[in-house]
């Protein structure tokens, strides 16, 4: 059973999204008016959710850091499924906040796995995706379990999320523990992601762009988080950049990035899937207007007529048997 009430979730997510609100004189009153008056979904499946599953040893410390939450569209059978990242900065975050993108999911017919995994400072790279390789091996194993198809697991990720996530996909060594490889990943959905550690990896100018009120991002930060989760050996950094292992044979990925983002994540969206290209690797670029760094998941994960929503659900659709079908919103 989930720890906390349905009703105490619902409150945590209205107070996020007035705490990430876009930043006042940028947010259109007509905003709602220009969506497009049709709408694409998967159906209306009733949603199943399965709270706290351990993926690996049961709750070692740091308590619950090796769970997942799965939500599985009920009656369906042969599904896909989403296994989703958190963000946070590789030091902070939770699973359970998403649990209204797990719900969008299933009830679109598509199944949902979302992951905790350990933090830093309490671990440094690779531990992280490490963990997140141990989890999506646990998910290939238990898909067919639950209705789900096997070969139609898609990854995606929010911020170092879809870090996290692009470096399974490109890096082989991760899945190789489990006897897989990025081949077995249908395809790959990054919001927001950073994908390089190396050089200027943020742009110079760091007052571009908003994200939380009344303060801004600067490269002091980046350079803190960087230390912190990975350390500054040059090695290690292009090691753990997924734009440095990219051979072909990555599955097709979908990126999104907001206008408003933070520095630099535009920036490695384009480098990332140029280099892609360049590989013959099927890449969809997504530049969203008027979404910051944590609007752009935030309006996603409760708007079904998302822009970034939508081409979630297109994506998948066009990768695995899930039908949408036009609606009006």
């Amino acid at each position: 059973m989930f720890a906390r009430t349905v009703a105490f979730r619902l409150i945590w997510t209205l107070a996020l999204l007035l705490w990430l609100r876009l930043p006042p004189g940028n947010f259109p009153s007509h905003l709602t008016a220009e969506e497009p008056p049709i709408r694409f979904g998967g159906g209306n499946h009733e949603v199943r959710a399965i709270a706290d599953v351990a993926y690996g040893e049961k709750f070692t410390i740091p308590p619950l850091k090796n769970s997942l939450d799965i939500y599985l569209p009920k009656d369906a059978k042969d599904f896909p499924i989403v296994f989703f990242v958190h963000g946070g900065g590789w030091t902070i975050g939770d699973k359970w906040p998403y649990f209204t993108l797990g719900h969008l999911l299933a009830k679109n017919g598509i199944g949902a796995v979302m992951i905790n995994y350990r933090l830093s400072p309490a671990v440094k790279h690779p531990a992280h995706v490490r963990d997140v390789a141990k989890a999506l091996d646990w998910t290939f194993r238990n898909a067919e379990k639950f209705g789900a198809r096997p070969d139609r697991v898609f990854l995606a990720g929010h911020s170092a999320g879809a870090h996290l996530i692009s470096l399974l996909a490109t890096d082989e060594s991760f899945l190789k523990e489990y006897d897989r490889s990025p081949r077995d990943i249908r395809g790959v959905i990054g919001i927001s992601g950073v994908y390089t550690f190396e050089g200027e990896w943020l742009d110079k100018d760091m007052l571009r762009g908003w994200d939380w009120p009344g303060r801004r991002w600067r490269t002091g930060i980046a350079w803190v988080l960087t230390q912190t989760v990975l350390g500054s050996d040059a090695h290690i950094l292009a090691d753990a950049s997924p734009i440095r292992h990219i051979t072909g044979k990555e599955p097709p990925f979908l990126l999104a990035y907001g206008a408003e983002d933070l520095a630099g994540c535009e920036k490695m969206a384009k480098e990332f899937s140029q280099r892609l290209r360049e590989k013959k690797v099927e890449v969809k670029t997504l530049r969203v207007p008027m979404r910051s760094h944590a609007s752009i998941i935030a309006l996603a994960m409760v708007n079904e007529a998302d822009p970034v929503t939508q081409s979630i659900l297109e994506f998948i659709s066009a990768h695995s048997d899930l039908v949408l079908e036009a609606r009006k919103p």
